[in-house]
C-alpha cells in the first residue's frame, strides 16, 4: 500500500516508480479521487471548493500526464451520478465528476486508449455514504440510499462488465 495525494505530481509519480518497480509495467490506472460534498454555494470559499474540485480534476490532470506515454489499456474515472442529477448543497462535487465525464469522452474520441468514465450511485457496503457523518435530519434519508444502493459484488460486476465491453 502507499498513500499519495493524487494531485500532487511528485508524490504521484513517487507511488507510480515504487509500484513500477515491485510490480512491473502499469497496464490499467483506477482513479477513484474521494471528495466528500457539503456545503451551500452563497457560503462556499474558495478553499473549500477547491478541497472538493483538486483530487478529482488536478488528480486526473496529473495522472494523464504521468501516464501520456504509457501504453496503458484502460484508464478508468470513477465519477458520480451527481454530475448529471446535481444535489442540495454539491455545487463543486457535481463539477468536480462532471469534469470526470467531459475528460473521458474528450479522450475517448481523440486516443487510442480506453478511457471511460464511470457515474456510480450510492453504494450501501462501503464509500463515501457509508462512511461519512450526516446531520441528524438526513439520516433517515441515508438509510433509505443505502437500502438501495450498489452492494460491492454488484459494483466488481458492473466494473468488469464495463472494461469487457470497452476492451
Amino acid at each position: 500500500v502507499a498513500s499519495a495525494d493524487v494531485a500532487n505530481r511528485d508524490e504521484m509519480e513517487r507511488v507510480v516508480k515504487v509500484a513500477c518497480e515491485r510490480f512491473g509495467e502499469i497496464h490499467g490506472v483506477v482513479h477513484s479521487g474521494r471528495s466528500p460534498p457539503g456545503g451551500i454555494i452563497e457560503l462556499k470559499t474558495l478553499e473549500a471548493a477547491s478541497t472538493i474540485l483538486a483530487p478529482k480534476l488536478q488528480g486526473t490532470m496529473v495522472l494523464d500526464d504521468i501516464f501520456t506515454n504509457a501504453e496503458l489499456d484502460f484508464m478508468v474515472l470513477c465519477s458520480s451520478l451527481r454530475a448529471t442529477l446535481g444535489g442540495g448543497g454539491q455545487v463543486d462535487y457535481t463539477a468536480a465528476n462532471a469534469f470526470l465525464d467531459a475528460f473521458a469522452q474528450s479522450k475517448a474520441r481523440n486516443e487510442r486508449r480506453l478511457t471511460v468514465s464511470i457515474e456510480w450511485d450510492t453504494w450501501s457496503e462501503t464509500g463515501m455514504s457509508v462512511e461519512t457523518n450526516v446531520p441528524s435530519n438526513l439520516v433517515e434519508q441515508r438509510r433509505k440510499d443505502l437500502e438501495t444502493g450498489i452492494r460491492n459484488a454488484e459494483g466488481v460486476e458492473v466494473f468488469r462488465r464495463i472494461l469487457d465491453c470497452s476492451l
